[in-house]
């Protein structure tokens, strides 16, 4: 069984890289556009221009509920005499759920980049990149990523010899599905246990160490330097009016070539993505049904598939009787027992 890497109806944005030999080290990301988005930032842009461009990319968090980035981002007050912090939430705990861990093994860079652009955007001066348990070989990597990007002078003091500042550093939890929840990360992040708090407080008011916080989790990130270069409007079009640019799917179960899939938000049709582009199902059975955001989403019956144009975006499969969530779709085919 073919496991595949790519985008599919578009140009690669998040994916272009992770196919590259060595996609892993400072100088293959450089060499193919890496760190541009974070120097055009520091050379002339504001940071409530930072945050409009991601208002106008229609970008939605891809951790599960799809809240616009910008809006969350806007949340966090500028006047506020604390500490800022943005946290990378990379506890990717839902099952069949996969990508975040592709894009951190195949391209960290992307992750630093779009870390220090948010926090520039919300005057933060400390980052963290919380992972899971289960992803400790990841810190190995993210640590070896960020020692690169310390030497090149674009994570530290005075970044690019500019006056920002800002340090990145990475912890791992003991492995609870409960800490992809952010306020139960946040927890664990202080040492505590790993067990939601109530809102409001909000983490953008009070999230790690009572300070104003933004938690967001890796695709969304590693998102944000191609809204910078390539501008939010046109970041937009690629997608949705609603729902702006690409999304990075984990395609798993009984489909002939499973993998990791990019995809333009809006793309039309999900029973050819299951038939064509992931190659249909073994032994030419048919569907039964589908989990299309991770199995926190509504299970969908071949019947609300099959024939109906499915479009898969937040706004389509909301429609469809399921979610986007965390983008973790899970194939089934007609022998499958659901209950069991």
């Amino acid at each position: 069984m073919t496991m595949f890497i790519g985008a599919i109806g578009c140009e690669p944005l998040q994916l272009r890289r992770v196919n590259l030999e060595n996609s892993r080290s400072i100088d293959v990301y450089r060499r193919n556009g890496g760190y541009e988005a974070i120097k055009k930032v520091l050379e002339g842009m504001a940071t409530g221009d930072v945050i409009g461009a991601v208002n106008k990319a229609a970008l939605r968090g891809r951790r599960g509920a799809g809240f616009p980035t910008g809006r969350e981002w806007s949340f966090v007050p500028e006047g506020s005499p604390k500490p800022k912090y943005v946290v990378c939430n990379a506890d990717e705990s839902e099952p069949g759920t996969f990508k975040d861990r592709y894009l951190m093994e195949r391209d960290p860079h992307m992750l630093v980049e779009g870390m220090l652009i948010a926090a520039y955007a919300l005057g933060s001066r400390t980052c963290y990149i919380y992972t899971r348990g289960e992803y400790r070989y990841l810190i190995n990597i993210m640590e070896a990523a960020l020692e690169e990007a310390r030497g090149a002078g674009l994570v530290g003091q005075k970044i690019l010899g500019t006056e920002f500042s800002c340090d990145i550093h990475t912890h791992t939890g003991a492995g609870a599905y409960i800490c992809g929840e952010e306020t139960a990360l946040l927890n664990s992040l202080e040492g505590l246990r790993g067990h939601p708090r109530m809102k409001p407080p909000f983490p953008a008011v009070a999230g790690l160490y009572a300070c104003p916080t933004v938690v967001n989790n890796v695709e969304t990130l590693t998102a944000v330097p191609d809204i910078i270069k390539m501008g939010g409007e046109a970041y937009q079009k690629l997608g949705t009016e609603k729902s702006g640019g690409t999304k990075v799917w984990s395609v798993s179960g009984h489909v002939n070539r499973p993998g990791v899939y990019e995809l333009p938000m809006g793309y039309d049709d999900m029973e050819k993505f299951i038939m064509e582009d992931c190659q249909g199902i073994p032994g030419g059975k048919q569907v039964k049904a589908v989990i299309p955001g991770g199995s926190s989403v509504y299970i969908m019956p071949a019947a609300d598939i099959l024939g109906k144009d499915v479009r898969m975006d937040y706004e389509g499969l909301v429609a469809a009787g399921s979610m986007v969530g965390s983008g973790g779709f899970i194939v089934m085919e007609e022998t499958v027992d659901i209950f069991e």
